[in-house]
């Protein structure tokens, strides 16, 4: 994924998102966000190549008072690149999902998938007359 990005696959960087989801094992000595964000928290700063500029997070705790078991991460990165991270171990289904979106397509890895397949996305924005038009590309 980062070689593609590198290579400008997906054109100039704006966005990733990671969602962290699961439902299974509830801890009781930590949060969903120190046990599952640092992972996805080095997968970004290695993708954009540097730490986030702003951080932000909101926390809920629904099975217990205390402890947060579903977490949503906001970052902002130099250069406009920002992204999310969505954390829970509450979640109905498994998903592992890394997305990278750039100015001329998107990445997607989906771990949680048996194959574990890259997909890319060669979606597009571009303005016409001052209006944004999406334009759908092939994906491979």
């Amino acid at each position: 994924m980062k070689e593609l990005i590198d290579s400008g696959a997906i054109g100039q960087l704006q966005y990733l998102y990671s969602n962290r989801l699961n439902y299974g094992k509830i801890r009781t000595q930590e949060n969903v966000l120190w046990s599952f964000a640092p992972h996805d928290l080095s997968i970004f700063d290695f993708i954009v190549g540097s730490e986030p500029t702003e951080s932000s997070h909101h926390d809920g705790a629904f099975a217990s008072s205390t402890i947060a078991d579903v977490s949503l991460i906001t970052l902002q990165y130099a250069d406009n690149v920002s992204g999310h991270i969505y954390l829970s171990w509450l979640h109905p289904f498994k998903e592992h999902r890394l997305t990278v979106t750039g100015s001329e397509g998107s990445l997607v890895l989906t771990d949680s998938a048996v194959d574990k397949s890259l997909i890319h996305y060669a979606h597009e924005v571009e303005l016409e007359a001052g209006v944004p038009i999406a334009h759908s590309g092939d994906s491979q």
